[in-house]
């Protein structure tokens, strides 16, 4: 015990001096805005940009364990410029392989996991400008042979993935359509 504290002690010593004041008057919001930079300047609560009230959608929203297909991102309500988006990102069992940014649509190419957890997935679209949507369940992922891959979708929805935009891809992406 005696040389778990002397160590801890030293440690401590090495990394630098950790102040915690918990008698400073008002609350700890208070005192976050009170701190400032070096230069004597305070940081505005607010001064991050405001996040997009957008709804974006993904066709198809099923895919099986194993499978891999073409989807599209859409906006359903609100402003956002897709031909800006930098980047998809999966939160699950899945994978973007490649992405092709348009004015208003986001082609991806989606690979799921063989062994990928049954069950929604949600969805981040990052913006070059560092603004982000979030699409919370936007995909379902099945068991393999249960009837609700991607390619089961399509067919029984097969203007899921017509496009009207005929614009070239976003230079940024550099990939192909």
């Amino acid at each position: 015990m005696t040389r778990t504290i002397a160590l801890t002690v030293m440690l401590a010593g090495f990394s630098g001096c950790i102040i915690y004041d918990n008698d400073s008057p008002g609350t700890a919001q208070d005192r976050d805005r009170r701190i400032g930079d070096d230069t004597g300047s305070v940081d505005e609560p607010n001064s991050q940009p405001e996040i997009p009230a957008v709804t974006l959608k993904l066709a198809p929203p099923q895919a099986e364990q194993g499978e891999t297909f073409i989807g599209r991102i859409t906006v359903e309500d609100g402003d956002f410029e897709l031909s800006e988006v930098t980047d998809v990102v999966i939160y699950g069992d899945a994978i973007v392989d490649a992405l092709v940014s348009r004015a208003n649509e986001v082609i991806v190419s989606v690979s799921t996991m063989d062994d990928a957890a049954p069950g929604p997935v949600d969805i981040l679209v990052e913006l070059e400008s560092g603004l982000a949507a979030w699409m919370p369940g936007a995909l379902e992922i099945f068991p393999q042979g249960s009837e609700q891959s991607a390619s089961d979708y399509l067919a029984d929805n097969p203007d899921s993935l017509a496009s009207e935009d005929t614009s070239r891809p976003s230079e940024t992406s550099g990939e192909c359509p």
